[in-house]
């Protein structure tokens, strides 16, 4: 769910189930002041890291889903959940014998700004190389990721190169930039679940030239290419801004999977033709204690999500 929050946090929602502890939510709108829109998400945890192949939590993943980008992402309103491309220019090529995968990339994609990137736009293109390099990070020991598990013993040479001594330098015989655009990817065995894996946040694109600028310290600065550039991020929140420069693809939500019955009280219809990201800040809150996010939420000019203690849900339904 942690890709949705680009993608409904300018509407009005809300929803309300019963059964857990705190499993009521509530949304309102984003707020607006001098012709700025801002959302501000509360969470009850707070992430780790923010470098993606060290994304294992919600916490995590959420900043991830905002700042990066993957290949493949979902349709959230669809039921069951089906994958769209995203970074991809279309689902898939798969050879017959389902060992081989061509994915070809949108052209034009940029990072956000870095002065590592050492051009004069202070950014470039995201091109095929870079996929490579980001899963291959995964596999070097130095970084101690979440994700390498998804395509351990998966792909042809990767485990190889992690033996050989992790040399960024060094190809990997499953992975191959065909073009700054084309990606092939060789398998060891038929792995139907590829796809789904590169929707998830270990398989964000990262820039090598800002990861090995920044070392360790990309963790708490990361630089995608996502709908959002983190700006400030510590123990208590993480401030975000749009990216003015994130690609223009205005949004189609019955190809979403939007049905009247199911959603029309959502306000997302709204949102058709248009190009997220749908808001010009965002703000994340860890706050752990669900009364501290009560309040905040109540008070009509903070937090605009949350849940509900459960001493309140009664009243509050």
């Amino acid at each position: 769910m942690t890709k949705l929050i680009p993608f409904i946090c300018s509407i009005l929602l809300l929803t309300a189930c019963q059964g857990g502890e705190e499993d009521v939510t509530f949304s309102n709108t984003s707020s607006i002041k001098n012709g700025i829109k801002t959302y501000r998400h509360s969470e009850d945890g707070k992430p780790t890291s923010l470098d993606p192949i060290k994304a294992a939590t919600q916490y995590s993943s959420l900043v991830v889903a905002n700042v990066f980008d993957t290949l493949y992402t979902y349709k959230y309103l669809k039921r069951p959940y089906e994958l769209k491309p995203n970074l991809a220019v279309a689902m898939p090529e798969v050879s017959e014998d389902g060992l081989t995968y061509t994915i070809s990339l949108k052209p034009g994609v940029k990072f956000h700004p870095h002065p590592a990137f050492g051009t004069e736009s202070g950014t470039r293109a995201v091109v095929a190389e870079d996929f490579i390099y980001s899963l291959k990070r995964s596999f070097d020991p130095n970084n101690r990721a979440s994700g390498a598990w998804l395509w351990q013993g998966k792909i042809k040479g990767l485990d190889d190169w992690k033996a050989m001594g992790s040399n960024y330098d060094e190809p990997v015989s499953g992975l191959t930039a065909i073009d700054d655009h084309r990606l092939k990817i060789q398998l060891t065995q038929p792995y139907p679940q590829l796809t789904y894996t590169l929707a998830m946040g270990f398989s964000a694109i990262t820039p090598r030239e800002v990861v090995e600028a920044l070392g360790q310290e990309f963790g708490s600065k990361p630089i995608g290419s996502g709908p959002f550039i983190l700006e400030t991020f510590d123990s208590e929140v993480a401030y975000f801004k749009k990216n003015t420069d994130f690609r223009k693809e205005p949004l189609d939500v019955y190809a979403e999977g939007y049905d009247d019955d199911i959603h029309g009280h959502t306000g997302i219809k709204d949102l058709d033709g248009q190009s997220p990201p749908f808001i010009d800040q965002l703000e994340i809150h860890f706050v752990k204690e669900s009364t501290s996010r009560w309040n905040s939420f109540t008070k009509g000019n903070e937090i605009q999500y949350t849940t509900v203690p459960k001493d309140k849900q009664n009243s509050v339904i």
